[in-house]
């Protein structure tokens, strides 16, 4: 529970933009806040054209959110969890 966790966003461009590293205990703060600069280039595209908004991701240790998570069954999750 000691893994520190590495977020950005990234585009078909394959940039990083808003790179982080986030402990345990601020990983899903940091996703929610990358998640919101999402949503704000959606509504202001001006503000963030360096941003190609209709493939932009939230990245987490390289993958895109919530993808390493969809890919569990439930055995390898209860493995995951130690039960």
């Amino acid at each position: 529970m000691n893994d520190w966790h590495n977020l950005c966003i990234t585009d078909k461009s394959g940039q990083e933009f808003f790179k982080c590293t986030a402990s345990p205990m601020s990983t899903a703060s940091e996703i929610k806040n990358l998640k919101r600069k999402l949503e704000e280039a959606k509504r202001r595209p001006s503000l963030y054209s360096f941003l190609d908004v209709d493939t932009a991701t939230v990245m987490l240790d390289g993958k895109p959110y919530g993808e390493a998570v969809s890919n569990l069954d439930a055995d390898a999750l209860l493995k995951e969890l130690g039960l």
